[in-house]
């Protein structure tokens, strides 16, 4: 059987031509709705300061620790100017380890806030995800020496602007769970379509796992503590992400609801504080662009549970 090239020719142009066409109207569909979404956010944010809103009682009152490294000085004037805003109570920072720290990234030694560390990692991983690890293991440890029942661990791209649409008080939501929970994630949870805020267990691969925002028992701290930190060292023994690896080995829950937005960089300057070095050199431009989408697409998914999209 003979191929008419050239009809071959003129098919795959009209195919790459259509779907150069619908690739550009998805794009413009998803910027209108990127600009959408940070008005409705900017609208809920005039309301709450004008209505000096009050914080959830409960959430206030819970020890709060988030983490940020100190190069990355966008993200933290976004959150002292959230804490400002909302009147956040009982909150510290944890400075953060720069993966430009670990010249190799499956043994070595560091030294942080004046103490020396070592650690073991048996897998591939990138120098990013090492340092996410160990930071969020360290802010365990000064969690845990607070001596509460639970503390919340967050990191600092986040924003407290929902706090005004809550339709629970949290300390009824934590009424619901077992007393032998280890942390319950409280942000951008994936797994649940509901626009009711309920209390799930994470079962099977616990999709929609991430160290955004999660409050830990003080039980479960130490368990997850006890595997990776002995004395002084870190031991991991599969791979090092903490929210899809790490966190999936402990007995979690999550509230289908998201209680928090994430900070909504400007597009331009959406990873100054992720990458680092000749990593953040290196990055190309639609990948920014692929990671500002997701984040801004999540925010999207968000306000319309709580039918702020309509």
């Amino acid at each position: 059987m003979k191929i008419n090239y050239t009809l071959f020719l003129i098919l795959l142009s009209f195919i790459i031509i259509v779907t150069s066409i619908l690739y550009g109207m998805y794009l413009l569909y998803l910027d209108n709705n990127i600009d959408l979404a940070k008005r409705k956010i900017e609208i809920i944010k005039k309301d709450n300061i004008q209505n000096k809103v009050i914080i959830d009682e409960t959430f206030n009152g819970i020890s709060k620790i988030y983490i940020n490294m100190e190069k990355s000085t966008d993200r933290e004037k976004n959150i002292q100017r959230e804490i400002s805003q909302y009147g956040i109570k009982n909150i510290q920072k944890f400075s953060a380890i720069d993966g430009i720290e670990f010249e190799d990234i499956y043994r070595g030694e560091f030294t942080h806030l004046g103490n020396k560390y070592y650690y073991n990692n048996l897998e591939e991983c990138s120098p990013k995800d090492l340092a996410i690890s160990i930071s969020h293991l360290l802010a365990l440890k000064r969690g845990l020496e607070l001596g509460e029942k639970y503390f919340i661990l967050m990191e600092d791209d986040i924003e407290f602007t929902l706090t005004s649409r809550w339709e629970k008080d949290l300390g009824e939501l934590l009424s619901r769970l077992p007393p032998d929970f280890h942390y319950l994630t409280m942000c951008y949870n994936t797994l649940s379509n509901t626009n009711k805020p309920r209390i799930k267990k994470y079962i099977g691969k616990k999709e929609g796992l991430n160290g955004m925002c999660n409050l830990y028992s003080r039980e479960g701290a130490k368990k997850i503590l006890d595997k990776y930190l002995k004395g002084d060292k870190f031991y991991f023994y599969e791979n090092v992400k903490w929210g899809g690896n790490i966190l999936k080995n402990f007995d979690g829950y999550y509230i289908s609801k998201s209680l928090f937005l994430p900070y909504n960089f400007p597009r331009e300057e959406y990873l100054t504080s992720t990458k680092n070095g000749i990593e953040e050199k290196a990055m190309k431009e639609i990948n920014r662009d692929n990671y500002y989408n997701y984040y801004m697409d999540t925010s999207i998914d968000i306000l319309k549970k709580y039918k702020i999209w309509d």
